[in-house]
């Protein structure tokens, strides 16, 4: 299950999923993943140093994929590396940003630099062994960099060290152009740039932020209630209206007013039904952590939540994110035992094979969620007071797990075990590109549009 959860993430993240692009200095990125990274190192005899050549251009990228690159390389810099320095460097040539992860590690010989790249390619069995890792994060790094138009390569020599090298093109103002404002219309020309308004209905801060990461060419505007939405649909125009739903009486609700306010608009009426169990309901031996963690944060609840506990087993389907974990753990005082397993059935075989004294749990993996594992702990007398921290990009409180595909007009589908967020994804990109309004006496609702960010 390891092999085929990570695989699902690699295809999913790095092949299937848009890029959610945003304007960034390159030099703040690359300042907050060294610092999310410093962990990795504390203890030891290594200098992490950042070389940045000033005033770079602004670049238009996916900023969570290009900060996962920089975590990646860290990760396997601060994995084989001892004494010495890691250093980070930025550059600008011709049209491209050249960004430099350099190390003094143990380096690789001509013929492991050639299977660098390939996924769980790692030098030899007894390295993995010795400095841990899956050998799935430089594939997933390549993957993300050639999503972005650029290229990653190495340079290594045993003995001496690594350099990890890759480029993204830089943001050309006509690009920044096309991608940031809405195409003036001309006769007969497609409207392929269009960024379309959805109305967002009931919610949560994580669940607007995977929809506007993961669905490009949409701009999801929140609403709390109905009477909100209504408000905006007079506003917006929007192309469709999504609502979070705990009882299909909420949906019928949202359909009925709005034909009643507005009896020549036929506007489409998605919803999706939301987890009404929550997590702010979970019992006190579960805490939680929002990423990036911090070092001191995870030491201070870790010693709260388990004083005398020492074994711990990390549970994520991001290597980076383990390793980045284990490497913190291991720089405390205190000499925690630890195990890792990359996806929630994994994690279930590591705890019945031998219970940890603590878990740390990701909420957001393919496959099996942190919440689906926490709901079979529960289940088992023996295991439901395991002490578990989660860790999470999200709001725990409003934490949302989609169940079922979203629906229209009385189309839908469950599927008996659930949908992986992925899919779900998948189901409301296709139900969004599958329906438009008609605003009847109204202007044509591309003309419309008032421009937004893309998903």
């Amino acid at each position: 299950s390891l092999i085929d959860d990570i695989l699902d993430l690699s295809q999913v993240d790095a092949m299937r999923m848009p890029l959610a692009e945003e304007e960034v200095q390159i030099g703040n990125l690359i300042r907050d993943a060294v610092s999310a990274a410093s962990g990795l190192v504390r203890g030891r005899d290594v200098r992490l140093e950042v070389q940045v050549e000033p005033d770079l251009p602004t670049l238009w990228v996916d900023i969570t994929r290009i900060r996962q690159v920089l975590l990646n390389l860290l990760s396997n810099a601060g994995r084989f590396t001892e004494h010495g320095a890691i250093t980070v460097s930025a550059s600008r040539e011709d049209h491209v940003i050249h960004v430099r992860v350099a190390d003094t590690g143990i380096g690789m010989s001509p013929e492991q630099l050639s299977r660098a790249f390939k996924e769980f390619e790692q030098a030899d069995g007894s390295l993995r062994r010795r400095y841990g890792g899956t050998g799935l994060g430089l594939a997933i790094s390549k993957r993300f960099v050639e999503l972005h138009g650029g290229r990653i390569w190495a340079e290594s020599a045993l003995g001496v060290g690594s350099t990890f090298h890759f480029t993204l093109p830089v943001s050309s103002a006509g690009r920044l152009a096309a991608l940031t404002h809405t195409p003036e219309r001309t006769a007969g020309a497609s409207q392929a740039l269009q960024v379309k308004t959805v109305i967002l209905q009931g919610s949560s801060d994580s669940g607007l932020r995977l929809l506007d990461r993961y669905i490009s060419g949409y701009h999801f505007v929140p609403s709390a209630n109905t009477e909100e939405t209504l408000t905006l649909v007079a506003k917006e125009h929007p192309w469709a209206v999504l609502v979070a739903a705990e009882t299909p009486d909420e949906v019928e609700q949202v359909a009925h007013r709005l034909a009643d306010l507005h009896p020549t608009l036929s506007l489409p009426v998605l919803s999706y039904r939301k987890d009404v169990s929550g997590l702010s309901q979970l019992p006190g031996h579960i805490q939680w952590l929002s990423k990036p963690v911090q070092r001191k944060a995870l030491l201070t609840t870790l010693a709260r939540m388990v004083p005398a506990g020492r074994n711990l087993l990390l549970v994520d389907d991001d290597p980076a994110e383990v390793q980045l974990l284990a490497r913190m753990l291991r720089s405390a005082e205190k000499e925690y035992l630890i195990r890792e397993a990359y996806g929630g059935r994994e994690a279930l075989e590591a705890i019945a094979a031998s219970p940890p004294d603590a878990m740390l749990l990701d909420l957001m993996m393919p496959g099996m969620s942190g919440l689906q594992v926490i709901e079979q702990l529960q289940a088992r007398p023996d295991l439901a007071a395991l002490p578990i921290l989660m860790v999470t990009a999200g709001d725990v409180s409003a934490h949302e797990t989609p169940i079922d595909v979203p629906n229209v007009s009385g189309l839908g589908l469950v599927k008996s075990d659930g949908l992986k967020t992925q899919e779900w994804l998948v189901c409301i990109r296709g139900l969004l590109d599958a329906v438009s309004p008609r605003y009847v006496d109204a202007p044509d609702i591309s003309e419309s549009q008032p421009a937004g960010r893309s998903g």
